[in-house]
């Protein structure tokens, strides 16, 4: 406890530091209205009514990739929300227009090929007539139909041979 006095003196001179530097701060906007209430005044325009225009060097904000999960949530999430399945081009299309995983998709395109293999090969995901299902929304489908390629039976519904 013998630092206290030391911190506690830190402390008052870094807040009066601030104060002072806000003061200065809040001066200099006095001043530049003042300013711009003498230029407004030569114009014969109200300040009020001034906008700024905005900066063309303004770049949009970016999106948090990190608290939007990964590619393969989002992909599940869409797929989630599609009662009939999505083809490999609808969830390109769709993931290509997110502002959160498109780029990242243009850079590279084998991301969707691998997403989406591995949730077959996982048995997350599967495939009925070309088009993508969560395991747990496969359609009812006619056991060993050529056209299912399952994810109890990756030999696309045809026996072993």
């Amino acid at each position: 406890m013998a630092d206290s006095p030391d911190l506690l003196a830190l402390v008052r001179a870094r807040f009066t530091g601030l104060s002072d530097e806000r003061a200065s701060l809040l001066r200099r906007v006095a001043e530049i209205d003042e300013q711009l209430a003498v230029a407004a005044a030569a114009l014969g325009i109200d300040v009020a009514t001034i906008t700024l225009a905005p900066s063309s060097q303004a770049t949009p904000p970016r999106v948090d990739g990190r608290r939007a999960g990964t590619m393969l949530e989002f992909a599940h999430g869409l797929l989630a929300k599609a009662p009939d399945g999505m083809t490999r081009e609808e969830l390109r299309d769709l993931i290509l227009a997110s502002d959160i995983f498109g780029e990242a998709l243009q850079k590279n395109p084998n991301n969707l090929y691998n997403i989406l293999s591995r949730g077959v090969a996982r048995r997350e995901l599967a495939t009925v007539n070309g088009r993508f299902y969560l395991a747990a929304k496969v359609p009812q489908v006619v056991p060993n139909a050529p056209n299912v390629r399952s994810l109890f039976n990756p030999n696309g519904g045809q026996a072993a041979g």
